[in-house]
């Protein structure tokens, strides 16, 4: 019986919706993209909404 031992990326998909307030010069300001991942990021990440979960077969070596 052969074996493998498999490196796979795994990439989980959320969703979530933030707030935030200051003085940009409009809806393109980079520190409005900024701003909202800190915040993001902040917050408890049980709140983010799940999406799914994708898997990338990175390599598979066979073992000896």
């Amino acid at each position: 019986m052969k074996r493998y031992e498999i490196e796979l990326e795994i990439v989980q998909k959320f969703t979530t919706t933030v707030v935030v307030e200051g003085d940009f010069k409009d809806s393109l300001d980079p520190r409005i993209d900024k701003l909202a991942e800190e915040k993001a990021d902040l917050m408890d990440h049980d709140d983010w909404n799940y999406e799914e979960t994708e898997f990338e077969i990175l390599n598979v070596f066979e073992e000896k």
